[in-house]
């Protein structure tokens, strides 16, 4: 269900690799306007997986901070993909936003802070909302560029039936996002490796 994935082709932010068995980012930064590295440069590398009956398709792509702009009288970053797609991000006091390059009019995607069994509507430009349920704010998860404590989320689509399990770390961004429909076809994206900056992931 890849129109529920919160992120697109945007923001995966990756802080490092561990050689042990600590989370990556063990405690989340308190002040979110500083949690997400955003250098100019910096790249992210990401592998999808999608299942259908007799079908196993893998594909990796890759984001990168390529600069600023301002969006509505704010300094955003501007995230590319090498397809050419650019995405807007900026940190709030109540969380994460974003912006797309079509129309540029601002939704939050990700409230902080948060406490598990809240919920909140995401309603994005042109799009059905979605119900985003917070399900923990601890839970670790371990994927190809390594491990990480992430806030735990149910992304759910009211109108379709279906929905995503998303594990996003602060300090971070998305690690993992899992489809949870019931439907034979499946899809999963993970954090693969972080290209940049001081430390890289294998």
């Amino acid at each position: 269900m890849r129109y529920i994935l919160l992120l697109g082709f945007g923001l995966l932010l990756l802080a490092g690799c561990s050689d042990d068995d600590t989370p990556t980012n063990p405690a989340p930064n308190p002040d979110l306007r500083h949690a997400l590295n955003m250098e100019i440069g910096t790249k992210w590398v990401r592998k999808s997986i999608s299942r259908d009956i007799d079908m196993v398709m893998v594909h990796y792509d890759s984001v990168e901070v390529t600069g600023t702009e301002d969006v509505h009288g704010e300094t955003w970053y501007r995230l590319e993909n090498e397809f050419g797609y650019t995405y807007y991000y900026i940190l709030r006091d109540d969380g994460l936003w974003s912006a797309s390059d079509t129309d540029k009019m601002p939704y939050q995607l990700y409230k902080f802070p948060v406490s598990p069994g809240e919920s909140y509507t995401l309603e994005r430009p042109g799009s059905e909302p979605l119900t985003v349920n917070v399900i923990d704010t601890a839970a670790t998860v371990a994927v190809h560029a390594g491990e990480f404590l992430c806030h735990k989320y149910y992304v759910d689509c009211p109108g379709c039936g279906k929905g995503d399990t998303v594990y996003f770390s602060i300090g971070t961004g998305e690690v993992l996002v899992r489809d949870e429909s019931t439907y034979e076809s499946s899809y999963r994206r993970e954090l693969y490796r972080y290209l940049g900056g001081s430390r890289e992931s294998e």
